[in-house]
């Protein structure tokens, strides 16, 4: 995994939470934790960041993880990942580059809080679950698109804030979507998206009966 200090190398091993992290990482025997830095003269040059140990680029790493100490710090990240050739937005991505959570509580080894698959009580009509949080305000109105977008499929449709730590460890995720407990979206989608995944796992009778109510 790639710990990203979005400054400078001399900011960052200035910063003791960056050593702390590095060291509690490396000391699991099933992590390979190496550092990265972001100089300022990187966004005139072009040149994409690398990691300082193996010199691999952002792009190479199964996990990217940021420590952020300053405001002004968010600002380097959007450039970190443009110049990767990582998309800004989570519609732009595809399942191989999802949101994970890596579990560091209490005593127990890190662990990556994967995508669940749940077990429903449901009637016969489809289960369709957005998860969202507050912090991105464009994931809010993407939802009211969405729960307008699934009444013609005849679904029952449920809002999930993942604000809470504890939401997002029982679905696994922080954004995306689910069908009848199926996590199906492993990020925020476009209303098409949703609608071309609930497609697939609805009953084509269903659609129909639903069209002939209208």
């Amino acid at each position: 995994m790639a710990l990203v200090y979005p400054n400078s190398y001399y900011a960052g091993m200035s910063n003791l939470g960056i050593h702390a992290l590095y060291r509690l990482l490396n000391s699991y025997p099933d992590i390979v934790c190496e550092r990265v830095f972001w100089e300022k003269a990187n966004s005139t040059s072009g040149r994409h960041p690398i990691a300082l140990e193996s010199q691999r680029p952002l792009s190479d790493f199964a996990v990217i993880a940021f420590s952020i100490s300053y405001e002004l710090d968010y600002l380097n990240i959007v450039p970190i990942l443009k110049s990767s050739g990582i998309p800004l937005y989570a519609t732009d991505r595809d399942e191989s580059r999802i949101l994970l959570h890596l579990n560091l509580g209490g005593d127990e080894t890190p662990s990556l809080i994967l995508p669940k698959t749940r077990i429903l009580d449901r009637d016969d009509k489809p289960i369709v679950e957005v998860l969202f949080n507050n912090q991105c305000p464009w994931s809010g109105w993407m939802v009211d698109k969405v729960r307008r977008s699934m009444k013609k499929f005849g679904a029952r449709f449920e809002v999930v804030n993942t604000d809470d730590r504890a939401v997002v460890e029982e679905y696994g995720l922080s954004r995306g979507v689910c069908v009848n407990g199926l996590p199906v979206m492993k990020r925020m989608a476009t209303v098409k998206e949703v609608e071309a995944v609930v497609k697939k796992l609805v009953p084509r009778r269903q659609h129909k009966s639903t069209r002939r109510k209208k």
